[in-house]
């Protein structure tokens, strides 16, 4: 990887978009915005050959190509980097891995979906982009990445919820929360597996903390779910003590509020 800021920030936009075109007009927003150079053909194509430079000299023995090498490919209005499909494998297997454990959080299979996104969310090493200066398309890239991240993590969290583990997953709970505070789906988890674990004061302040900062960033109320859940917890209804996925017990709230009304 270059350490270059710029060059670092163009071989990474070639990289998220690998093996298609990323067009002069997509460097130029990524890198400049409104203002780019005057010489923005000639500054653009130096940036280019020096990428093509670190990428020859990164090759097995330092020159020649082999199926493991990648190399950028000029095409008509922009650049392609060309690479082997075993370097850009990643986030497919990710998201198959997650498809997969959705899958068997379905059908009631918790243990196969807790290991299949265990495994999935093994494949990050990472903030997505984290070295990297990023302009408008990078940011959005990385924010994409983040939220497919996040959506793994809590649909883990469900998979553990329907296998029981509540105590074992406040520690997780406490830190994506805190950097998600506005986040209905993970305070909806941690009040639930807050007061599995016996913590019902700590469940209800959860509840109250989540509305105040709803109400007062946002303006609006937290969902039907989340206060059916905080009556749920005060009426102490046994079933929300048994384990069942989060998922399982949102479909099912209602009607046990109206049962114990």
């Amino acid at each position: 990887m270059p350490s270059a800021p710029k060059l670092r920030q163009i071989l990474a936009l070639l990289a998220i978009r690998s093996n298609d075109v990323v067009t002069v007009s997509d460097f130029t927003d990524e890198m400049w915005g409104s203002t780019p150079p005057r010489s923005l053909s000639t500054t653009l194509q130096t940036y280019i050959l020096q990428i093509r430079k670190i990428l020859k000299r990164a090759e097995p023995g330092g020159s020649g190509k082999n199926e493991l090498s990648s190399s950028i490919v000029t095409r008509p209005g922009g650049y392609v980097l060309q690479t082997p499909e075993s370097t850009t494998k990643d986030f497919e297997d990710f998201s198959a891995a997650v498809d997969k454990g959705h899958q068997k959080m379905q059908s009631g299979h918790y243990t196969e979906a807790v290991a299949l996104l265990t495994d999935a969310l093994k494949l990050w090493r990472g903030s997505a982009l984290v070295d990297v200066h990023r302009g408008s398309l990078l940011d959005s890239y990385a924010v994409k990445l983040e939220e497919a991240r996040l959506s793994a993590q809590i649909l883990r969290i469900d998979a553990c919820l329907g296998q029981g583990c509540d105590l074992q997953l406040l520690p997780e709970l406490n830190s994506l929360a805190g950097l998600h505070p506005l986040n209905e789906k993970l305070q909806y988890q941690r009040m639930l597996a807050l007061y599995r674990s016996g913590q019902i004061a700590d469940s209800l302040q959860t509840y109250r903390s989540f509305y105040s900062a709803l109400m007062d960033q946002v303006g609006i109320e937290p969902s039907l779910q989340l206060r059916e859940l905080q009556e749920a917890i005060l009426s102490s209804l046994p079933d929300l003590s048994k384990p069942s996925s989060s998922e399982v017990t949102r479909r099912t709230l209602s009607q046990l509020v109206r049962r114990s009304a």
